[in-house]
């Protein structure tokens, strides 16, 4: 590892050049070595001791005299992860009051002093240390790796001899808000409480009175207050942490930044996407937790039996287009890879363009699309048409180019699957000709189209009547015939479903076969949605609205709930 800058090695290198200690050509062989300062040490030029005072005078930056291994604070030193503190090549040894003592061998560093000051909170007090015991606090620290790598140690739940469970956690984690040395514990409890909660995304952000976070359960963000206080006394600290943790550049604030990172939870492994976005006061933090592997079987995701046939036969087809529609959040992902895993079989050749790559599949291809350098999924979509696949998944369907291309393989012997943002399963056919796609193609191409939301079931442990008026039942389209026996149902809370009355969700589909008549209206031209929704009414098509208001009936989901999330 090289421990000094090549502009510190080449002042000192000149430095013993005039003085005589070294000539011209030494000095030459010198500028070769990996690390030419250890190396005149190595070799005897110069001593250690001599080393740090002479940096201490050319730069200005006191020696530590009192160093004592046995007096290094390990709070201080695991401020941050020990890997990163190797990469950095600077050492936190202690908290002197309100700051932080960090020691290093090449006083030129002082980027990764910063970032440290960043992460702790604290303003850093900076002092030379020799080589040896640099190495000797580096030997200190990566004793610490295996521990520090996860992070925080877990909330094991084990049966006892009865059969109830247990935690070994004594206590719930208290942050003290004037102990800055807490972001990192902070940071983890976020992300441990966020996986114990099941939480799909974590929000942390900043107003003009305060910073909080909140967590999207259930498809609903809900503000977790006991985070609010110290992320508010720490807030630049925990966000740079986060950064850090994603491998972005955290003195890079005025741009938005996009990373990953990995926690354990238990036995389980999750990968999560990360977002920074500046803001009018200060950087706002979305992470997307993406939580092991997409092992929900197609069967059992919540199709109808008649529409669960449909998607069925047109994924099992050797061509054509089947397209899922939906807002972001709305499960599109979930439905795409349910349906590749039943397809999934050695014998073919199945890739993907995918923006980011949420799950893993094996025996699948799975390519990471890149604007940045230019590997959009057109460009990808392409290169897969000479890679000699059946199916291809294409992540999402964004400009012309991309369906154009999408639609000709879908007509040149390929499955081709894909999303497009469409209020409808309907919806998408005009919103592919607004693209530019002829009427022929469309209709030639396309076999079928689901359109989805996920909407929260109500807890089934503590339903009771929900009492709604006439005028709200008309406005959601129930017949009034059909109004006189319904008993809508909502959760009332309970223990759980932590008193929110939803446990669970429910996804709400409608699958549009794309059948000889409906191919003739398209191919006609001049057609109304209103013509392809009425015939495809008389091959048993039920639109979103259809299938929500029979969960109703069941007292799957609440009226409030399918106003949130189905009302025209």
């Amino acid at each position: 590892m090289q421990l000094f800058s090549n502009e510190v090695s080449l002042t000192i290198l000149k430095l013993l050049n005039g003085a005589g200690k070294l000539s011209n050509e030494e000095v030459e062989l010198y500028k070769d070595e990996k690390d030419p300062l250890s190396a005149l040490i190595e070799k005897k030029v110069v001593s250690e001791q001599e080393l740090v005072q002479g940096l201490s005078s050319i730069y200005k930056t006191p020696i530590f005299q009192e160093f004592n291994l046995d007096k290094a604070d390990e709070k201080a030193m695991s401020v941050i992860p020990a890997k990163q503190l190797i990469k950095l090549k600077v050492i936190p040894y202690s908290f002197e009051k309100s700051q932080l003592l960090v020691l290093l061998v090449d006083p030129s560093n002082s980027v990764s002093v910063g970032q440290i000051s960043a992460l702790s909170g604290r303003k850093s007090i900076v002092k030379l240390v020799t080589i040896s015991q640099y190495q000797a606090l580096l030997d200190k620290i990566t004793d610490q790796i295996p521990e520090q790598e996860a992070e925080v140690k877990q909330v094991e739940v084990k049966k006892n001899t009865s059969g109830s469970r247990r935690s070994t956690r004594k206590k719930e984690e208290v942050f003290d808000t004037e102990d800055a040395s807490q972001v990192r514990t902070f940071v983890n409890s976020i992300l441990q409480t966020a996986a114990k909660l099941d939480a799909s995304d974590i929000h942390i952000e900043i107003y003009q009175h305060g910073a909080r976070v909140r967590f999207r359960m259930n498809g609903i963000l809900e503000i977790m207050t006991k985070f609010n206080e110290y992320l508010n006394a720490h807030f630049n600290a925990c966000v740079a942490r986060l950064k850090l943790m994603g491998d972005c550049d955290i003195s890079e604030r005025r741009l938005a930044q996009d990373g990953a990172l990995n926690f354990s939870f238990g036995s389980e492994s999750i990968d999560v996407r990360f977002s920074s976005l500046p803001t009018k006061f200060g950087e706002s933090i979305v992470m997307r937790l993406l939580r092991g592997e997409a092992t929900l079987e197609l069967d059992q995701i919540g199709f109808l039996e008649h529409d669960y046939d449909i998607l069925t036969k047109a994924i099992t087809s050797p061509q054509g287009m089947v397209l899922v529609t939906g807002p972001t959040g709305s499960g599109k992902t979930t439905t795409l890879y349910a349906c590749l895993q039943s397809i999934n079989t050695p014998e073919k050749n199945i890739m993907t363009a995918e923006d980011p790559i949420e799950y893993t599949l094996d025996g699948v291809r799975q390519s990471q699309a890149r604007e940045d350098i230019g590997l959009s999924f057109s460009n990808i979509l392409r290169a897969f048409l000479r890679q000699d696949p059946e199916i291809i998944l294409v992540g999402e369907i964004r400009d012309k180019e991309t369906a154009d291309i999408a639609i000709k393989a879908a007509l040149t012997g390929h499955l081709l699957l894909s999303t497009l943002h469409t209020n409808s399963a309907i919806a998408t056919i005009q919103r592919l000709g607004n693209m530019g796609i002829p009427n022929f193609m469309l209709a030639t191409a396309l076999s079928v189209i689901v359109a989805q939301r996920l909407a929260r079931k109500n807890c089934q442990k503590c339903l009771v009547d929900d009492e709604v008026d006439q005028k709200t039942l008309d406005y959601i389209g129930f017949e009034s015939y059909d109004q006189d026996n319904l008993k809508p149902k909502k959760g009332k809370g309970c223990p759980a479903c932590g008193g929110s009355g939803y446990k669970g969700r429910q996804g709400i589909y409608e699958v549009l076969n794309m059948d000889s008549n409906i191919e003739g209206i398209i191919l006609e031209g001049n057609f109304q949605l209103s013509d392809i929704e009425n015939m495809a009414r008389q091959n048993g098509f039920k639109t979103m609205q259809d299938v929500g208001r029979d969960y109703i009936t069941k007292g799957l989901i609440s009226i409030e709930e399918y106003q949130r999330v189905l009302s025209e």
